[in-house]
């Protein structure tokens, strides 16, 4: 677990769960570290291989000589939902959290599937059903 997954394991709502956060959406593809950056870090940095030897070296992928910051991706946060949720509920549980991954640069959100769902307003009202379980207060319970 990085960093940043620790600081928003405890900042995401309970209604979801963290899975990772990550980048995505390489343009043209993920910056490549060659031998030339480990070179320069063991010369001039102690051995660290940090950004400051990334922006000095261009990618190390054949016949790619962009810079580090030429190399482009989505930063996200990857969520799986804990419960079952309220379509209409989703922008304001996450409005919680968008001032911080505002602040950590991350671009915004991806959901992957576990057996919960987003529930439309309009699907609850209409039959009364969450898939043969009862929803309490957003929580899909047998």
């Amino acid at each position: 677990m990085n960093k940043l997954e620790k600081k928003y394991k405890a900042m995401v709502p309970k209604e979801f769960k963290l899975e990772s956060i990550t980048h995505v959406n390489f343009d043209p593809h993920p910056y490549t570290i060659g031998i030339k950056h480990i070179n320069q870090a063991n010369e001039q940095y102690c051995g660290v291989l940090g950004e400051d030897v990334m922006i000095a070296i261009p990618c190390a992928n054949p016949g790619c000589n962009l810079s580090y910051d030429e190399h482009k991706s989505d930063h996200v946060m990857i969520l799986s939902l804990s419960c079952d949720v309220l379509e209409s509920k989703v922008a304001e549980l996450l409005k919680i959290i968008v001032h911080e991954i505002n602040k950590d640069k991350i671009d915004g959100f991806a959901f992957v599937k576990n057996g919960f769902n987003f529930i439309k307003e309009e699907e609850r009202n209409k039959n009364g059903s969450t898939g043969g379980h009862t929803m309490v207060d957003n929580k899909r319970l047998p």
